[in-house]
């Protein structure tokens, strides 16, 4: 008995040891990626080509959300890279990060065409998530060009290559766009089950912020309906979801559609709480996107209440602060708006300015879906120079993962830990 009981305090201290050390190397983790994600100048820095690709990663997951220009930015710094060096692995993480710019910034053609680069490597390297999720993503680029075929033939093979990973998001993460597609060519039923077929698949992994972002889109599909019980239901479900995910992005999309709820319900002073919070948290989290959406929200709101100085207020923050950031399609919607309520107070001047500025914006989004953009000269994606720089590393991804390495020689260390502790104590 006491030898159990000394085993057991003994087992109790080495797991105390343990349980610290594996705190740090949880904590060590959890911050990489959020460090790497807002932080430029670690990227910049790097050196070792495989390890800043891997950071790269990072970098496009994050900047593809919230701040597009960055992304701009560390892509063409990896491609310098890449070509200078003529490193495989480099080309094809800043093509991808070029092409989902290009693309999201309403370059649909190009930014196609760096995404099919980038998909070719990581074929051959048979490294099927990242070829779901460039699928995806061109699935995506097609959708916004109105190219339904191209499109659902993309979210088609996503799903198949994420199929033969061991990742089980990637089976499933195209049937959100895929549902899209559907919903745009008439098909809702067929639509409406992808999205089912997504919702659960989301709940049974996890994944809450997909499921968040589906039972929204499903609410306004049914909002479309006037299915107004319905659609209210999903609202309600999308802010539950939203709750789980502790995203604060997604936590202020669930005010803005608790807001929407509470405005379908005639509870106006609800909504109009619900909606300020989701711009207060969207201009916390300076992502300029959301918050352009939050004034959007804000007009509307106050539009539908027929308080039209109110909603010209909050409409023209958001097309001054559209016009400063170059948003061409957000700053398209809030001159449309304001047309209208210049239209409908019969201020004739206003209307005409707007209207001249809205052909304007219109023009530049065309040319800007028919440009091409330009690169930096040194920027060589044939590997057609022979410039190199022994000063770096240059090794092209292969065998282990790096970011592996260091889990295994830190388990390692734990252990090595461990086993001195027991001798130390026998």
């Amino acid at each position: 008995m006491l030898f159990i009981l000394a085993m057991t305090w003994h087992t109790l201290i080495l797991m105390k040891r343990f349980f610290r050390y594996y705190i740090i190397l949880i904590c060590f983790f959890a911050s990489y990626p959020a460090n790497s994600q807002n932080s430029y100048d670690q990227f910049q820095e790097q050196s070792d080509l495989n390890i800043k690709s891997e950071m790269g990663m990072e970098l496009l997951h994050h900047y593809v959300r919230f701040n597009l220009d960055s992304l701009k930015v560390a892509a063409i710094d990896l491609l310098l890279d890449a070509s200078e060096h003529e490193h495989e692995f480099a080309r094809a993480v800043g093509t991808r990060m070029l092409g989902s710019y290009l693309c999201k910034s309403g370059n649909q053609t190009q930014g196609l065409e760096y995404l099919a680069v980038a998909k070719e490597y990581f074929e051959k390297k048979e490294d099927y998530v990242i070829v779901s999720e460039i699928c995806n993503a061109m699935g995506h680029a097609h959708l916004r060009e109105g190219s339904f075929d191209k499109a659902k033939e993309a979210y088609n093979l996503s799903l198949r290559m994420g199929e033969q990973s061991n990742d089980a998001t990637a089976a499933f993460s195209a049937k959100l766009g895929l549902g899209r597609v559907y919903i745009n060519i008439g098909d809702t039923t067929t639509g409406m089950a992808i999205w089912h077929q997504y919702k659960l698949a989301s709940v049974e992994n996890e994944k809450y912020e997909g499921a968040a972002d589906v039972y929204a889109l499903m609410a306004q599909v049914e909002g479309d309906r006037k299915n107004s019980s319905l659609s209210q239901e999903y609202y309600g479900r999308s802010i539950e979801f939203s709750k789980r995910s502790k995203s604060k992005s997604h936590i202020a999309h669930s005010y803005a559609n608790e807001g929407i709820r509470k405005f379908m319900q005639n509870d106006f002073d609800s909504s109009l709480y619900y909606f300020e919070k989701s711009l207060a948290l969207r201009i916390e989290l300076k992502a300029i996107r959301p918050i352009l959406e939050g004034y959007y929200n804000m007009g509307s709101y106050y539009a539908g209440r027929d308080s039209l100085q109110r909603a010209i207020e909050y409409f023209e923050i958001g097309r001054k602060m559209a016009e400063k950031d170059k948003m061409w399609s957000d700053l398209k919607d809030f001159l449309e708006d304001l047309i209208i309520i210049y239209d409908s107070r019969d201020n004739a001047v206003l209307k005409a300015v707007h209207v001249r500025r809205l052909a304007e914006v219109e023009k530049v989004i065309k040319e800007k879906n028919n440009a091409r953009e330009a690169l930096p000269e040194e920027i060589d994606l044939d590997f057609t120079g022979k410039n190199f720089d022994k000063s770096v590393k240059v090794y092209d991804k292969g065998g282990i993962n790096w970011m592996l390495f260091v889990v295994i020689v830190l388990a390692a260390l734990v252990l090595l830990f461990l086993f001195l502790e027991r001798r130390r104590f026998n």
